[in-house]
């Protein structure tokens, strides 16, 4: 349990690696994001429980798979479930993101999103921008918005398919 840590609750940085099962890392308040794995770290997480947040629950910079966790916003409704920068690999699966502005945010990285559920999002639940390659399929975007949408790509599409809009 890493419950309000002033900063971030885990830190994997300097090209370490860490294996991340059954944790429950949880924060009210603050801008730091809960797990960072940065500086071309990599990281698998699993399992785990992450409430909170402030620009994101889980930010990487670096390589990770990240499957089977419940990331929670708690009451901020800020931020990203999961922020991925540029010149990152992940791959995000079956993962429950709840409250957050955007599930799963990914820039100029090689990304594979599937089979997660989104909801009590803002108005995109995955956003894609400029990535080098990009495989997003099978999510659920749960939302009563009707203008809302699961997939925002900006610049080559890759392969985005069977991702679906569905009412609470």
């Amino acid at each position: 349990n890493c419950i309000k840590n002033k900063l971030v609750e885990i830190g994997v940085t300097e090209q370490s690696e860490a294996t991340l099962i059954r944790n429950r890392l949880q924060r009210t308040g603050g801008v730091p994001p809960i797990l960072a794995i940065k500086d071309g770290s990599a990281a698998s997480v699993f399992d785990n429980g992450i409430t909170g947040g402030g620009v994101a629950a889980v930010l990487l910079e670096g390589s990770a798979w990240i499957g089977d966790n419940r990331i929670h916003a708690g009451d901020q409704r800020k931020g990203k479930a999961v922020w991925v920068w540029q010149g990152s690999r992940v791959a995000i699966a079956e993962n429950l993101m709840d409250g957050y502005l955007v599930g799963i945010q990914a820039s100029e990285s090689e990304v594979t999103v599937c089979k997660n559920t989104i909801q009590n999002f803002g108005r995109q639940a995955i956003v894609i921008n400029k990535l080098k390659k990009v495989r997003v399929l099978d999510n659920v975007a749960v939302t009563q918005d009707d203008k809302a949408v699961v997939v925002a790509v900006q610049g080559e599409k890759g392969v985005v398919t069977n991702n679906v809009l569905q009412r609470p």
